[in-house]
């Protein structure tokens, strides 16, 4: 079974078994048939191969279960056809502030970054210390705290 007529022969004994497979895999009559047409347009070209194997049935649903996981892997790149393709490509509108906010926060002092954020202590949030902290700190200024 090496040649076209073979393949043919193949397909025509195991075709409604490999499709119940397929449909298996699938669940849609319509996708087992897509799977089906692509596996076995793969096997095709390389019957010799396939044909070669102790189970060519065994080898077409390996394919069939390798073509279905391609489909189903994640795309990289999603385009969206348009009736007309943009002229240049367009920064986001806020780009050109992200700039300038980078550039004032890298060149200010550190000291100065961290007091502009708050103007004064009654508008700004308390911070809340850490469990221990205000213990420590009375002690270093010889007060007692009440547990």
């Amino acid at each position: 079974m090496h040649d076209a007529e073979g393949f043919r022969k193949f397909v025509a004994v195991r075709g409604r078994a490999l499709s119940r497979a397929a449909y298996l895999l699938t669940g849609d009559h319509a996708k087992a048939e897509d799977l089906m047409q692509e596996t076995l347009a793969k096997a095709a070209a390389k019957w010799r191969r396939v044909s070669a194997a102790d189970d060519p049935e065994a080898y077409l649903k390996t394919m069939m279960i390798n073509q279905l996981r391609t489909w189903h892997r994640p795309r990289r790149l999603v385009f969206f056809p348009t009736s007309q393709p943009p002229d240049s490509a367009a920064p986001p509108p806020d780009t050109e502030l992200k700039i300038v906010l980078r550039h004032a926060l890298t060149t200010s002092p550190r000291n100065s970054a961290s007091s502009s954020t708050c103007a004064s202590t009654k508008t700004c949030p308390r911070r809340r210390s850490p469990p221990g902290s205000a213990a420590r700190s009375a002690r270093s200024n010889g007060t007692r705290t009440t547990p």
